[in-house]
């Protein structure tokens, strides 16, 4: 396990010698590196902050970089070797990076020739490090934003459940066909309803309380327990339970961190016995199911209802055949939304920042041999 700290304790780091990289941020870079420079001279700390310019940003964008290739294209000469060369002195400078091009890490890579030499610490602000730990030496700690996303998509989750108690897709068919039609059959009330959280950890925890505010009872899973345990009238069972638990459980949410035990958590097998009329809910990542198990069950209708925020392949493509499948329900990885402000990002940054210069243990640190 990464750690950064020993049995005596090592001396601090100097505020001097720290530059931060500040890119990978769904472009708010610039407004949260200000907060940042503010938060670091107002405590005394003489951090560097680099932010990568514009240009920088389309060569080099953090996620689907295809969707900036028409515009680095018209790019000049000039100013592409500018952003090259701007990439390849962050790279040699930085010591700490806020956010990642992960997006972009092939190409990166081909032009570095390799990871940043001084980079001691990433903290990403996405709820996962997949796509992080495979590409990161050990040498370098990786911390994610622990609760950052989890009232966004709790909210997300109880939207979902509530679509399918109402037969939401129903009547929005309905209208599409301008017809005045009711539904009885089917419909069901949320408050009593049996809820299974798959991974019940932070986000897990936030979706409970939610749930439980509406009147669902919420079971969970966790790798890491033994036995049966009980959480502010939550039971948490062994990941072993699982199909037991899938044949009682009215709505199933899949909060899992993706790893090598995680991925393919619902198979056929667990669809199998999965509650007849129970909705599976995804705000995990898309390998956590067997997505052509999934789209069978819907086909053949022994799934009620899929509502997934993630897709294999992601994005799934325009005009695959999966998007008109029967009872699902697919939105484009955005149950983050919406994103706490470019300050609370700083602001919540800025407390493990000083914990690494003074050589304390930085919160949300991931275990690279579990993923998370």
């Amino acid at each position: 396990m990464h750690t950064n700290c020993t049995d005596s304790a090592p001396s601090p780091r100097s505020s001097s010698d720290c530059h931060v990289a500040v890119w990978g941020l769904f472009g708010a870079e610039h407004q949260i590196a200000q907060v940042l420079r503010n938060l670091c001279e107002k405590n005394g700390l003489n951090v560097q902050v680099h932010v990568p310019s514009k240009v920088c940003n389309i060569c080099f964008p953090q996620f689907n970089p295809e969707l900036t290739e028409e515009k680095a294209a018209k790019l000049s000469m000039a100013e592409q070797r500018e952003a090259t060369d701007e990439l390849r002195h962050i790279f040699n400078v930085c010591n700490v990076w806020l956010g990642w091009p992960q997006g972009s890490w092939k190409k990166v890579e081909n032009i570095t020739g390799g990871f940043p030499p001084n980079l001691k610490w990433i903290e990403t602000l996405s709820a996962g490090a997949d796509e992080l730990l495979p590409v990161v030496p050990s040498r370098v700690l990786v911390s994610r934003a622990e609760g950052k996303f989890d009232a966004s998509i709790a909210e997300w989750v109880l939207q979902w459940i509530f679509m399918h108690a109402k037969k939401a897709l129903a009547f929005l068919e309905h209208q599409r066909q301008q017809k005045w039609q009711k539904e009885f059959g089917g419909i069901t009330r949320v408050s009593g309803a049996q809820l299974l959280i798959v991974g019940y950890g932070s986000i897990g925890r936030t979706i409970a309380n939610l749930c439980k505010a509406v009147g669902m009872k919420v079971k969970g899973t966790r790798r890491s327990a033994k036995t049966t345990i009980v959480e502010d009238d939550v039971s948490i069972h062994p990941s072993q339970d699982l199909h037991q638990l899938l044949a009682e459980a009215d709505y199933v949410v899949l909060a899992l961190p993706l790893t090598s035990e995680t991925r393919l958590t619902i198979t056929e097998k667990e669809l199998v016995v999965l509650k007849k009329g129970a909705a599976l809910i995804n705000i995990a990542r898309g390998e956590i199911v067997d997505w052509p198990a999934i789209s069978s069950a819907l086909q053949k209708g022994s799934l009620a209802g899929y509502y997934t925020d993630v897709t294999v392949p992601e994005p799934l493509p325009d005009g695959h055949p999966d998007w008109k499948l029967p009872n699902l329900v697919v939105t484009p990885h955005n149950a983050w939304a919406p994103s706490p402000s470019p300050s609370d990002d700083a602001e919540r940054f800025f407390p493990n920042l000083q914990r690494f210069l003074s050589n304390s243990p930085i919160h949300g640190l991931v275990d690279p041999t579990r993923g998370y």
